[in-house]
């Protein structure tokens, strides 16, 4: 300092720069942040930055589980001054997502008509409670008669959330394969112009079932299937192409005059969906 007659005099201070503000968090992603059990928790993280120091390390403490509820998880960053700075972050963990029903044996199975089906059952697993099988819930029913049935299994789990599969139950006839004069593995042989007595039986529990029956004939010609044509009786007592009654078996008198020689197939419907075919060569 100087005056106005030019003496001067000078001091000293002595001055500290101190950090007392501790680093400023920011976090990643959401908070609260919502996770599914069938996802888990990935981890988004944060970052620090000091006025002092620049960005700083974070530390992550906490864990956020598979289970359901809702969990914390905490970052804490320490400054060079050893300022401490603290952010929590609220993991809410949900479960929305259906258990996964499987069935025991395949989705569509077949039984006969009159024998009581027997379920195989079906087993569940959900993401967050593990097995619900218990939980499973069978709608539907197998009849005793021929036709097609519906069976829904639903679990549910610890959420309320419904995971369902169905399956279906093909109620059939079982029968005797096609009868003698014709051979199933296809090796018969008959003069063009002739008569072909088709014949096959009801057997099991249904043996005694009265049905209608229809018969069907298909050219094939270089392994190709023709178009399909229904049969023709020499019998008068056969309508349309409709089998008769023989005793406890049925009957079909095919007629091969209009046909062709060659590689024939025979189809036989039964009324219940199954395809029952035999080849026969008419020469």
């Amino acid at each position: 300092m100087t005056d106005a007659h030019d003496n001067s005099i000078t001091d000293t201070v002595d001055g500290t720069i101190q950090d007392t503000t501790p680093p400023t968090i920011t976090l990643n992603g959401a908070n609260p942040m919502t996770v599914e059990c069938a996802t888990g928790y990935t981890e988004p993280g944060a970052s620090a930055n000091d006025i002092c120091d620049g960005a700083v390390a974070v530390v992550i403490t906490g864990s956020v589980p598979t289970s359901k509820g809702s969990y914390t998880v905490t970052y804490k960053a320490i400054d060079a001054a050893n300022n401490t700075a603290t952010k929590t972050r609220t993991v809410n963990v949900t479960d929305t997502t259906p258990p996964v029903v499987t069935l025991n044996g395949t989705a569509v199975m077949k039984t006969f008509c009159d024998v009581p089906f027997v379920d195989p059952g079906a087993t569940a697993s959900d993401t967050c409670d593990g097995d619900v099988s218990a939980s499973i819930v069978v709608t539907g029913s197998v009849g005793l008669t021929v036709g097609t049935y519906t069976l829904t299994y639903t679990a549910t789990d610890g959420s309320g959330n419904h995971g369902n599969k169905t399956r279906t139950v093909k109620v059939i006839y079982s029968w005797s394969d096609f009868l003698d004069p014709i051979n199933i593995d296809g090796s018969s042989i008959f003069k063009l112009n002739s008569t072909i007595p088709v014949k096959f039986n009801l057997t099991g529990a249904c043996a005694n079932d009265i049905i209608t029956a229809h018969i069907y004939v298909t050219k094939i010609t270089n392994n190709v299937l023709g178009d399909e044509m229904e049969a023709v009786s020499t019998s008068a007592a056969d309508t349309g192409n409709t089998f008769r009654r023989a005793g406890q078996g049925y009957i079909f008198n095919l007629a091969t005059k209009g046909l062709s020689t060659g590689t024939w197939q025979i189809r036989v419907d039964l009324g219940d969906g199954e395809l029952h075919t035999v080849l026969v060569s008419l020469k």
